[in-house]
């Protein structure tokens, strides 16, 4: 199972969270915000970062509300990942970037339409992300034997991503629990849910 730590805005936070290490463990994903969001970024500065992650080892997903502007982004070759609210025909338009699909839900499980690399479920609510809410996991439950790898979002923590790692997904995306109250990404949590995960 992947890790991704998302929101991230500068070069210094994102240098202080590709450091985390728990027993040679680190994360896997920056999530770099090109929606509108208090944690949206310039291109310039997503490029820097995701130069910077890689140098980790670290990869690089962009998260968009425009198809238009993923598809120009992901064009560009930064990013590993473009994570978007919208269906997406032809996931290939996006090449060489896979396609992250989110889902809104809260009880019930949607019909998986579109061609995507990877399910996102994300709680339904006011923001399209970084509600700090989390939706009910159990929903999951009937993909747990088909071959669509999904993750989860939404209200994830250090308190609770043992548990989230029980519900068969291939990736858990963490963001505004594991901030401080500056809004940047604390060190001492993404060490705790490395610890929680690999422990």
């Amino acid at each position: 199972m992947k890790i991704k730590i998302c929101g991230i805005k500068t070069l210094a936070e994102a240098k202080a969270v590709c450091e985390c290490e728990f027993r040679g463990k680190r994360i896997d994903f920056i999530g770099l915000i090109f929606a509108p969001s208090k944690r949206q970024v310039s291109t310039k500065t997503a490029e820097q970062i995701a130069a910077l992650a890689k140098s980790y080892g670290i990869k690089a997903v962009g998260v968009f509300k425009d198809l238009a502007q993923a598809k120009s982004v992901a064009k560009m070759g930064f990013l590993d990942a473009v994570q978007v609210y919208e269906k997406v025909e032809n996931k290939a338009e996006f090449s060489p970037s896979q396609v992250w699909q989110v889902f809104s839900v809260n009880d019930a499980l949607p019909e998986l339409e579109g061609d995507f690399d990877l399910a996102l479920f994300d709680y339904k609510g006011k923001e399209l992300g970084g509600n700090g809410l989390s939706f009910e996991w159990g929903i999951l439950d009937p993909l747990r034997n088909s071959r669509i790898p999904y993750a989860i979002a939404g209200g994830l923590s250090e308190k609770n991503a043992k548990k989230a790692s029980e519900f068969g997904c291939a990736l858990l995306d963490f963001n505004s629990k594991l901030e401080n109250k500056q809004g940047f990404k604390e060190s001492k949590k993404i060490i705790k849910v490395l610890e929680q995960i690999y422990n």
